[in-house]
């Protein structure tokens, strides 16, 4: 075998398996902190896109009530209710920082109509309900790319609730309906029932 000889030949052979196993194990090792640190992210992106939702839902429900309790028309009623919307939802995207919204495939603001994203999950959640998930647990987490940018993108599904009928449901008063009619001229949002889904909440975060 020359100058090394086999003894030299299995020392560098046993040598080269040590630096190989190494770099590998670095690399397993490496990979899984990333993989670990990309989980973490996920979790914790997903955690403040449901305070961001909570919020909104709050902020939402406490316009809702000060126009039910209001003395007034019902067209004064969804009247506040339309400039309110906006306003509870420009409080929660000041707070958190992100894109927060609603949406749905009836809506009755044209301004909040599903980009294709957003229409794909919501007819994801439809075929959720309909395998048997409770509506109250639907929502989906998702990293996109767009174009140049990253965005991370949550929604939550919304439950149609007794609320809801008033404005919403099938039986609506003429009152109502005028109001609507007025208001909202290319609402698509009635004839909904219990046991339906109204919507989904929508956030967007932007990844650095």
């Amino acid at each position: 075998m020359g100058l090394i000889g086999n003894k030299g030949v299995g020392l560098i052979m046993t040598d080269m398996a040590r630096a190989i196993a190494v770099l590998v194990a670095n690399v397993a090792l490496a990979y899984g902190f990333t993989t670990n640190a990309v989980a973490d992210d996920m979790e914790a992106r997903v955690s403040s896109s449901r305070v961001a939702v909570m919020e909104l839902a709050k902020n939402l429900k406490g316009y809702l009530k000060a126009a039910l309790d209001s003395p007034i028309s019902i067209e004064e009623k969804l009247l506040t209710c339309k400039i309110g919307a906006p306003e509870a939802t420009s409080q929660v995207i000041e707070e958190s920082g992100f894109d927060v919204g609603r949406t749905s495939l009836r809506v009755r603001n044209l301004d909040n109509a599903p980009d294709s994203w957003e229409r794909t999950v919501l007819e994801g959640f439809q075929v959720r309900k309909e395998a048997g998930e409770k509506i109250s647990d639907l929502d989906h987490a998702e990293i996109i790319n767009l174009g140049e940018r990253r965005l991370f993108r949550y929604m939550k599904a919304i439950p149609v609730g007794e609320v809801c009928l008033m404005c919403h449901g099938t039986a609506l008063n003429h009152d109502i309906v005028a109001a609507l009619d007025k208001l909202y001229p290319e609402d698509m949002a009635r004839g909904f029932e219990i046991g339906e889904i109204r919507g989904a909440f929508t956030v967007i975060q932007g990844i650095n």
